[in-house]
């Protein structure tokens, strides 16, 4: 995924973008990802493109949500 983000910013993608799916394997927390792509790349911006509410506890979402906007 890291290497992914790195060669997607290279060639000037302005954007990327991660979800949530009950159905995905692997499924990979878009709160994990983003800072992780943060921390390797710097002129992209981050996003997601879904959260699924039933997949985490709302004061869970917060914090990881809060992480995100202050590493990225």
């Amino acid at each position: 995924m890291l290497g992914f983000a790195r060669q997607a910013e290279r060639p000037g993608f302005g954007s990327l973008w991660t979800g949530d799916s009950l159905t995905a394997c692997p499924r990979l927390d878009p709160l994990v990802v983003l800072p992780a792509v943060g921390a390797v790349t710097s002129a992209v911006t981050l996003g997601t493109a879904a959260l699924t509410p039933a997949l985490r506890h709302p004061l869970v979402q917060r914090v990881c949500s809060a992480v995100c906007d202050w590493w990225c």
